[in-house]
């Protein structure tokens, strides 16, 4: 499915200095989406925003390598979806752009709307500030799989009661968080939930991680911590995002997870979360105060 123009506009309103290599830049513009009628009101509202803030930042400072993940789907140039075969799959981000969203000015102005074609429609306006992503970040290797086997078993496309596992390998040493959001709520995949002291997760450089999967962990951690996956739905197609959050140096998620881990299913739980509105405030003060912090999304469906 591919997203119809509708009404698009980028205004550079100010420019000021963030650090001494970087800039931001003050971009505003709206971008419309077709409903998904199996979402929620705010689960299409979440999407618009994230096409809309990608669309602002790919126009004003361009697009570098396609991303791995167009290896394995066919994908449409907006990145928003892509098709294979009779299958949609939703898939986040499938292009690296040259800049990245920072933090909001206003807050975004969703509308609903119906053309002509009696089509439905979301529209997002947003107004706020991004960045040329510095050439000095650090770059990382990952795959979301439904296996152990890093070169048979990537996918963004899962069933229900499938396992999930996220391949990750870093080039420096540093501190990661990994989350969950089902358009809804967050959900702290990483550092487990046996991890009482610590809010991020320490991770080496070079080393080859494979996170969710107990036999497979080779990295310093009592194995008995970790935590495996599997991806449930009641939906016939749900869209999840999973945030894989890195820094040079040591940041504090402590105050974010505040709903204590739960039981789900007979033999299944829930880690801590929050709502989908606390994580994206706290993420976007992070990354405006926290010029280390990088940012990778993966969306992924999972089938009923």
């Amino acid at each position: 499915m591919r997203f119809v123009f509708v009404l698009f506009t980028i205004l550079l309103s100010n420019i000021f200095t963030f650090s001494q290599d970087t800039t931001l830049v003050l971009l505003k513009g709206e971008w419309s989406i077709p409903t998904n009628n199996g979402l929620s009101k705010p689960a299409n509202n979440i999407l618009a925003y994230f096409a809309t803030t990608e669309k602002l930042v790919f126009d004003y400072f361009g697009s570098g390598q396609i991303s791995d993940y167009a290896k394995y789907t066919e994908t449409t140039k907006t990145g928003e979806y892509s098709v294979k075969g009779k299958e949609n799959i939703f898939h986040f981000r499938n292009m690296f752009t040259n800049g990245e969203w920072i933090k909001d000015k206003e807050k975004p102005i969703y509308t609903e709307y119906q053309d002509k074609n009696d089509i439905y429609w979301t529209k997002c306006f947003v107004e706020g500030y991004a960045r040329r992503i510095p050439s000095n970040q650090v770059k990382f290797e990952l795959e979301t799989l439904r296996g152990t086997d890093i070169m048979k078993d990537r996918t963004t496309s899962f069933n229900d009661q499938e396992h999930f596992y996220l391949y990750f390998n870093i080039a420096e040493p540093g501190y990661i968080l990994i989350c969950c959001s089902d358009l809804d709520t967050v959900y702290r995949c990483l550092p487990y939930q046996g991890m009482k002291d610590t809010t991020v997760f320490k991770v080496e450089a070079n080393r080859k991680y494979l996170f969710f999967s107990e036999d497979s962990a080779n990295y310093n951690i009592d194995k008995s911590l970790v935590d495996e996956m599997v991806l449930q739905t009641k939906k016939e197609l749900e869209y999840n995002l999973f945030y894989i959050i890195y820094s040079k140096k040591k940041f504090n998620a402590a105050p974010l997870f505040s709903i204590p881990d739960r039981p789900y299913s007979k033999g299944y739980s829930l880690p801590k979360s929050t709502t989908h509105k606390k994580f994206t405030e706290w993420l976007q003060k992070e990354r405006f105060e926290n010029k280390d912090l990088q940012m990778n999304i993966i969306g992924i469906t999972i089938k009923k």
